[in-house]
């Protein structure tokens, strides 16, 4: 049976990690710590250091891995998409790479009922734009609040996400929260309306950033967020194909 979906996700953990195959190896297993070592080398061959944290490395599989599993047996077309920013992007290639390293696997080891998976990475900039935050203008302030306050961007990002809520009426449309959700469900409905399967499940995945969904979260809860509310790097947002908020879900690294 056909199943189509849709997620969107933050990004993994930001911060930094110096790239060191001995470490990399004592924290994965053989094959994935060489599956990464490989993405970095085809994705960061001039790089020393990454733009996420090894943490979040190794959550990026662990996402790779919970969309893997969501897959229904049979056919399956993954069809990725990253806001262009350098954390989406080196989060999704290591998604993609693990889905595809499962995939492969799974054919080796299981029978024509097994899941047989093809992934579309979608590069065009216009497209990968829709996946863009919300407006730099709404966070700048509560930027000034990590500074002046000395509070983490975690409580800074409950904040905003109350005060956005709170205060729609007075923050003009153009630069709210909702015009960067109405985007990620343009995009949404732009992917299921323009790409159809008769043979196979079709999978929406995007990886994006914290704002948005921090806003879809809130605007599914009956109360303030408080802190622990916040989306989590790599946090799953999922979504029917008219692009309607339904669940989310965490990832551990």
């Amino acid at each position: 049976m056909q199943e189509n979906k849709a997620f969107i996700t933050r990004h993994a953990d930001k911060g930094t990690w110096q790239i060191n195959k001995d470490e990399l190896k004592q924290n994965l297993p053989e094959d994935e710590a060489n599956l990464v070592l490989g993405v970095l080398s085809e994705e960061l061959p001039e790089k020393t250091e990454t733009t996420l944290k090894m943490e979040g490395l190794i959550r990026s599989l662990r996402l790779g891995d919970k969309v893997f599993e969501s897959l229904p047996q049979g056919r399956n077309i993954v069809i990725s998409i990253d806001s262009a920013k350098d954390r989406a992007k080196l989060t999704n290639d290591l998604v993609c790479a693990r889905i595809d390293q499962l995939s492969n696997k799974n054919k080796k080891t299981s029978n024509k009922n097994g899941k047989d998976v093809d992934i579309i990475r979608i590069e065009d900039l216009n497209l990968r734009k829709l996946l863009s935050d919300a407006d730099e203008a709404t966070w700048a302030p509560y930027a000034d609040m990590m500074k002046n306050e000395g509070i983490s961007e975690n409580e800074a990002l409950v904040r905003w996400m109350n005060d956005m809520y709170n205060s729609k009426p007075e923050v003009d449309d153009k630069i709210h929260p909702t015009e960067a959700i109405e985007r990620h469900q343009k995009l949404i409905k732009n992917i299921f309306n323009n790409i159809t399967s008769e043979n196979s499940s079709i999978t929406f995945l995007g990886i994006g950033h914290s704002g948005t969904l921090g806003y879809f979260q809130r605007e599914n809860m009956n109360e303030d967020a408080k802190l622990g509310d916040e989306p989590e790097f790599c946090q799953i947002y999922q979504f029917n194909t008219d692009g309607k908020f339904l669940n989310t879900a965490k990832i551990k690294a």
